[in-house]
């Protein structure tokens, strides 16, 4: 992919797509690789019994050799099954619109482990998610030969974990072992009986406070954080660092010449406004109010602190922060800010899409968002957290604290943060991991940008409320919704039905 995003029209639909779609999958295809040094024998079947022979395949592969499946070629137009070295895998059931699988046999393998993998991290659409992917399995088998691990990373609706109706079936019995959840899900799952208390064979003296403190619900620990993620204001000059409130955001773009948005931000999406209105709670009350804002009215001057950091996107009587523009074409955003947008609100991994397009390098500075009074940045967690109704065995507990060790390593943290699975040249991630010993390491530590966020995931109790259920998070985002649109004219009115909500994300591309 190009760098830059003025060279050819052809790069404003390349960053669209990325930003849009960075999980789209590649058509429901199963790689199947060979890692033994010996040929193997596989056998693919539509359906757990093979009776059908046009619901078949037998492929040989070489050492080292990858041949892809595809379900269309079965009559069933599925794959339910793949069988080498005398061992299967089952309950795969991919179909030509399912997220692509790569499953690796080792010829050790005596155990399956099913991994939902959190598929907000950036990416490039050429690549998709298929090199993390690949590099995990590989990795996570090469240390564990007697595991096959089947993971899946992808924004496929059927595996969208932030749609509170799909979590039954991702986490059921035909679900994964294993799944990467945004915690703020996790009261959701727990009191549905999804999930199973955390493992105490890993200690947690690794992780952030914050992180675990998400990660906890009724004082019982459910899951392994993974990934952390807060709400940054980035800019062009070092000035931005002594923004610390509301006001002073105002005052540092007073500076700042109108003619293109003086900020861009993304108001209309439903958990950034859910996410906004709880920063600018605790902003103005503290910490330990902000589970309070879940059972209280909309506090006005919070709102009044939003739509004030709202009207500073407006250019000439038009508003892209909240009548939808930025909420339906991301890319405008980073488009105007590359053309001279004196600020930008986003997550750290909006960095990636930023210097991904900025062929100038531009100088690029971060500090955490304010939207009240005093500075109290909150932080989102992702978790790792095991399927109650699958992985209720000793064998699968135990593979699943593999997965998590693995996962939760300094090493697979900067390959991943450090995009070493796109191609070179392409931008870091900068996602937040979870770990302690990650923000120690010396590439993090001269990095441009890591150095800026770090600050946020360490006060342990900066964590996002992890007990919004489906309801409370409909009924909250209407009364954000209601008094945005009072305040402000071009907000639009909303739809609150589950079906206008069903892409209902914690937007991560902005």
């Amino acid at each position: 992919m190009t760098n830059s995003i003025f060279r050819l029209l052809s790069i404003f639909l390349t960053i669209a797509v990325i930003t849009l779609f960075p999980g789209v999958a590649n058509a429901g295809l199963i790689s199947v690789h060979n890692s033994t040094n010996q040929p193997i024998t596989c056998d693919a079947s539509g359906g757990i019994r093979n009776t059908v022979k046009q619901n078949m395949q037998r492929i040989l592969l070489s050492p080292a050799q990858t041949i892809a499946l595809n379900p269309q070629d079965f009559s069933t137009q599925t794959i339910a099954r793949v069988e080498c070295t005398g061992y299967n895998v089952d309950n795969l059931n991919v179909t030509p619109n399912s997220p692509d699988r790569y499953l690796s046999f080792t010829g050790q393998a005596q155990q399956t482990l099913s991994v939902l993998l959190y598929p907000y991290l950036p990416t490039t659409p050429e690549a998709n998610f298929q090199p993390m992917v690949q590099r995990i399995v590989n990795e996570f088998q090469q240390k564990n030969p007697q595991i096959l691990l089947n993971a899946v990373m992808t924004q496929d609706l059927e595996y969208d974990t932030y749609t509170y109706s799909n979590l039954p079936n991702l986490l059921g019995k035909n679900g994964f072992d294993l799944v990467e959840l945004d915690t703020l899900m996790l009261g959701d799952a727990v009191d549905n009986h999804l999930i199973l208390p955390a493992s105490q064979a890993i200690s947690t003296s690794k992780f952030w406070q914050v992180g675990l403190e998400a990660s906890t619900y009724n004082n019982q620990l459910y899951g392994f954080p993974t990934w952390l993620c807060s709400y940054f204001l980035f800019g062009r000059d070092r000035d931005i660092w002594q923004v610390k409130s509301v006001p002073g955001l105002i005052n540092y773009l007073s500076h700042k010449p109108p003619v293109k948005p003086r900020l861009i931000a993304n108001f209309n999406s439903d958990w950034n406004a859910i996410g906004f209105y709880l920063d600018g709670y605790t902003d103005l009350f503290g910490f330990d109010h902000v589970t309070e804002a879940l059972e209280k009215p909309i506090d006005p001057q919070v709102m009044n602190n939003l739509v004030e950091i709202s009207a500073e996107c407006a250019v000439n009587g038009t508003n892209g922060c909240v009548n939808n523009y930025y909420n339906q074409d991301p890319n405008a955003g980073y488009q105007d800010f590359l053309a001279g947008a004196s600020s930008f609100i986003g997550f750290s991994e909006n960095s990636f899409y930023i210097r991904l397009s900025d062929t100038q390098k531009l100088p690029l500075f971060a500090t955490p968002a304010p939207y009240g009074p005093e500075l109290k940045p909150l932080v989102f967690a992702d978790t790792l957290a095991v399927n109650s109704s699958r992985c209720n065995n000793q064998d699968c507990q135990a593979n699943a604290v593999k997965f998590i060790d693995y996962m939760s390593s300094v090493d697979t943290k900067l390959w991943i943060a450090f995009s070493e699975d796109l191609d070179s040249g392409t931008p870091p991630r900068r996602s937040l991991p979870a770990i302690k010993a990650f923000y120690d390491q010396p590439r993090v530590q001269q990095d441009e940008l890591y150095p800026q966020f770090a600050p946020v995931v360490k006060n342990p109790n900066a964590n996002f409320p992890n007990s919004i259920s489906d309801n409370k998070k409909i009924a909250m985002y209407q009364e954000i919704c209601t008094e945005f649109n009072q305040q402000e004219p071009e907000y639009p009115k909303c739809d609150f039905t589950r079906r206008s909500l069903l892409r209902s994300k914690r937007f991560k591309g902005f």
